[in-house]
């Protein structure tokens, strides 16, 4: 008798929908480049002496290259969203994750040293037929306490940031 319970149970969760899909169909109006989906900068050797006299480094560029976009559907403008761990001390910049290095963030400009901050739609400007290149800058900003205590921890700088590309 439990058999057939569990047998009429197993033929009414078989009929019975139990799983759904949703999604939308979009037109993106270009392809990033395959090298660009996962980049890498690399800031060097930054000095802490410049970063007590000056707060942040100079910029460091990165661009991201867009290919095959198509216009036609009317969407030109293109903005930026970056994500990531926000800097506690310095909104909007990225808080580092770990490495050695303490004290600092990372903060995204755009090439004329507009700030491009984390969770927020960034214009970047208008794309057209064919290649575009989207250049930006990123750098490391010294905490205020930081700084003024002179407190910046030396070693290795790491962090990350996801971006997402909006076209309107």
């Amino acid at each position: 008798c439990l058999t057939a319970l569990s047998a009429l149970i197993a033929a009414h969760a078989a009929d019975t929908p139990n799983m759904y899909f949703s999604g939308q169909l979009v037109a993106e109006p270009c392809m990033l480049a395959p090298q660009d989906g996962l980049r890498e900068l690399d800031f060097n050797a930054v000095v802490d002496k410049d970063l007590y006299l000056h707060g942040r480094s100079s910029g460091r560029p990165i661009t991201l290259r867009l290919l095959n976009c198509d216009i036609t559907e009317g969407r030109t403008q293109i903005s930026v969203t970056f994500g990531g761990s926000p800097s506690a001390a310095l909104p909007g910049l990225v808080q580092l994750d770990g490495g050695g290095a303490s004290g600092l963030a990372i903060g995204l400009e755009t090439l004329q040293g507009g700030a491009l901050p984390l969770d927020t739609k960034n214009p970047l400007g208008v794309i057209t037929t064919g290649t575009n290149d989207i250049a930006f800058m990123a750098y490391l900003q010294a905490e205020p306490d930081a700084q003024a205590d002179r407190t910046i921890g030396l070693g290795p700088i790491k962090a990350s940031v996801t971006f997402t590309l909006n076209y309107d």
